[in-house]
C-alpha cells in the first residue's frame, strides 16, 4: 500500500498545482483585459468654433480652422463628414459628429451664405435655417503615459462590419471556430514554411496575438509559444469571442508619430485619415488591416507602394471567404491610395496646457490621467492663441531692433499677452 500511496500523493499534489496554476491565470486574463488595465490617454480640447449670422466672415478664418482640424477641400458638394469647398459667396461644409461632455452634434452637410463680408444665411442639406453651426473642439494635447501610447477605446458595435470582416481574414479567418488554437491553421502554415525552407506564415490566431501583447515580452522562444497557447485558451473560457475581439481591435499597434505610438483601430483611423472608425470604407479598412502585420513594411504614409499591395491581398483574401464580392474587390482594388493623415497637435499656450495639467494631476494624479482617458474641455481658442503668440514675437522682435538686439542683452525684453471674454471671463 505505501509503495501505491506515494505515486499518487505525487499525482494529486502536481494536479493541485496544475489547477492552482490555471485558477491563477485564469484570474489573471480577467484582471488584465480589465478596463482599467489600459492606457488610454486624456485629452485636452480648445473651444469649438461657433459660426452665426451676422459674423464677419474674415474674423471667422476658416480656412485656416478647417485646416487645423484635418478638413479637406474638395470640388463643388462636400458630400463626406471632414470635408469642405468655396464658391465666390458661399463656403460649404459638411462636418463631422462629435460629442463634448454632454453635448452631443451629428453630422451635418451646411452652406454659409455670404454677403458684404458677413455670414447671411445658415443652411443644412435638409433645409432648415440653424442659429448658428458648430464645429468639434480642436485637440491641444494628449496626457500619455510612460509607455508613450495613444489610443481610444471604441466597442466592437462601433467597428464597421467591413473592417471586421478585413482582420478576421487576413489574421483569423476561423476565429469563430477554434478554441484559442488553429491546429489546421498551424499545419497549413508549417506545411507553406516548409516548402519555402523559411518562415511565410505564422498559425497565431487572433487570441493568441492577444495573450502575447497583453501578458508576454516580445522575445521568440518555445516556451513563449507555450505559454501563449495556454493563455489563449483561458482567454476563450473567460470571455466571449466578441470582447476577444474587442479587445484585439483596440490593442493592436498601428505604427509610430515622434515618441507616441498609434493603438487601436480608432486611433489609427483618425491618424491616417481623419475620421473616426465607424466613416472608414472598404478600402481604407483594407489598408489598415494590411498594416497590422508590419505597420513599418506596409506603412502607407513611407512605403505606398507595399501597402497598396498589401491592401490588395486582403481584399482578395475577402473575396476568396466570400465576405465581399469579386466587383467590390475590384473597385475597391483600383482605388489610389487617399490618405489625409491627422498630426500630432504642436505644442500650443505651454503656460496654459502646464496649469490645466497641474491642475488636473492634483485632483486625479498622474496614473490616472495617463491610463484612464479623460477628455478635458477648455476654453482655449487656438486660432486666436496662435495669432497673439504671433503678435508677440513680432512685437517684441520690433521693439528689439528699435533698442538694439534683445539676444545680446542681460535683460532682454519680455512680454505677456492675456485675453479674457468680457461676457463669461474664460480666458
Amino acid at each position: 500500500m505505501k509503495s501505491l500511496f506515494r505515486p499518487r500523493s505525487l499525482l494529486a499534489a502536481f494536479a493541485t498545482l496544475f489547477l492552482l496554476h490555471l485558477g491563477y491565470l485564469y484570474f489573471k486574463v480577467g484582471s488584465g483585459l480589465a478596463r482599467d488595465a489600459w492606457d488610454v490617454p486624456s485629452i485636452l480640447y480648445g473651444r469649438p468654433a461657433v459660426i452665426r449670422t451676422g459674423d464677419l466672415v474674415e474674423n471667422l478664418k476658416l480656412p485656416e480652422r478647417l485646416a487645423r482640424l484635418s478638413y479637406q477641400k474638395v470640388s463643388g458638394v462636400p458630400a463626406k463628414p471632414g470635408t469642405w469647398s468655396r464658391e465666390a459667396n458661399r463656403i460649404r461644409i459638411h462636418t463631422r459628429g462629435f460629442q463634448a461632455g454632454d453635448v452631443s452634434r451629428p453630422d451635418v452637410r451646411i452652406d454659409i451664405g455670404i454677403t458684404e463680408g458677413r455670414v447671411a444665411t445658415l443652411e443644412t442639406s435638409s433645409g432648415s435655417f440653424p442659429d448658428e453651426l458648430v464645429l468639434e473642439p480642436e485637440e491641444i494635447t494628449r496626457i500619455l503615459g510612460p509607455k508613450m501610447e495613444s489610443r481610444r477605446m471604441v466597442p466592437l458595435t462601433a467597428v464597421p462590419k467591413h473592417l471586421q470582416d478585413a482582420v478576421l481574414a487576413a489574421e483569423d479567418s476561423r476565429f469563430y471556430s477554434h478554441f484559442g488554437i488553429d491546429f489546421i491553421g498551424v499545419m497549413r502554415a508549417l506545411k507553406v514554411n516548409l516548402r519555402r525552407m523559411r518562415i511565410v506564415q505564422g498559425g497565431s490566431t487572433i487570441t493568441q496575438q492577444l495573450a502575447k501583447n497583453f501578458f508576454l515580452t516580445p522575445r521568440k522562444s518555445l516556451w513563449r509559444k507555450l505559454r501563449e497557447a495556454e493563455l489563449a485558451v483561458l482567454l476563450e473560457l473567460r470571455f466571449s469571442k466578441e470582447e476577444i475581439l474587442e479587445a484585439y481591435l483596440n490593442k493592436i499597434y498601428f505604427g509610430q508619430e515622434g515618441p507616441r505610438g498609434i493603438y487601436g483601430v480608432e486611433d489609427a483611423a483618425d491618424f491616417y485619415f481623419s475620421k473616426g472608425v465607424g466613416d472608414l470604407t472598404l478600402e481604407e479598412a483594407a489598408l489598415l488591416t494590411g498594416i497590422i502585420r508590419s505597420p513599418h513594411r506596409y506603412s502607407p504614409l513611407r512605403m505606398a507602394a507595399a501597402a497598396r499591395n498589401r491592401r490588395n491581398w486582403v481584399l482578395s483574401r475577402m473575396a476568396s471567404l466570400g465576405m465581399i464580392s469579386k466587383e467590390e474587390e475590384h473597385k475597391a482594388s483600383i482605388t489610389p491610395l487617399r490618405m489625409n493623415p491627422r498630426h500630432f497637435p504642436v505644442q500650443i499656450a505651454e503656460n496654459y496646457v502646464d496649469y490645466l495639467e497641474r491642475m488636473a494631476e492634483e485632483t486625479l494624479g498622474p496614473e490616472q490621467l495617463s491610463r484612464t482617458g479623460y477628455r478635458f474641455y477648455t476654453s482655449l481658442d487656438l486660432v486666436h492663441q496662435t495669432a497673439a503668440e504671433k503678435a508677440v514675437a513680432e512685437g517684441l522682435a520690433e521693439l528689439g531692433e528699435k533698442k538694439g538686439s534683445p539676444e545680446a542683452e542681460e535683460d532682454p525684453l519680455q512680454a505677456a499677452l492675456v485675453a479674457v471674454d468680457p461676457a463669461t471671463g474664460e480666458l
